[in-house]
């Protein structure tokens, strides 16, 4: 099997939170969701030890703790190409953080609305 051509999905045990990490057959990645904060290097450490610098799409499903609490540790540490998520106002130190992290790197944030093709 030509391993440029497998599509792998990896799960991580980030306690009751989500955490998907897919490396797509083209050889782009993409990551759903990251966690609670204290699975953010845990995150960083498989991404890096998986051979990726790099995380194409990045997919935040909503703003609660559980789900993006890691991500601004990812963020900071990887090139990313695109951000979607919905547009929605929490006022969490975690969202405002992620916020921060992710205008500190100027990325830009796609709207993540049922029916997007990504």
């Amino acid at each position: 099997i030509d391993e440029e051509q497998t599509l792998t999905i990896s799960y991580l045990n980030v306690g009751q939170g989500d955490c998907i990490f897919i490396c797509l057959p083209s050889g782009e990645t993409m990551l759903i969701d990251a966690g609670t904060a204290s699975y953010g290097n845990h995150i960083v450490q498989y991404i890096k030890d998986s051979g990726n610098d790099t995380l194409n799409y990045v997919i935040i499903t909503h703003p609660h703790a559980d789900h993006i609490g890691g991500m601004a540790e990812v963020i900071d540490n990887f090139s990313v190409g695109e951000i979607y998520m919905p547009k929605v106002t929490h006022t969490s130190r975690t969202y405002e953080m992620l916020l921060q992290t992710i205008r500190d790197k100027q990325f830009k944030i796609h709207n993540g609305t049922a029916g997007t093709v990504i």
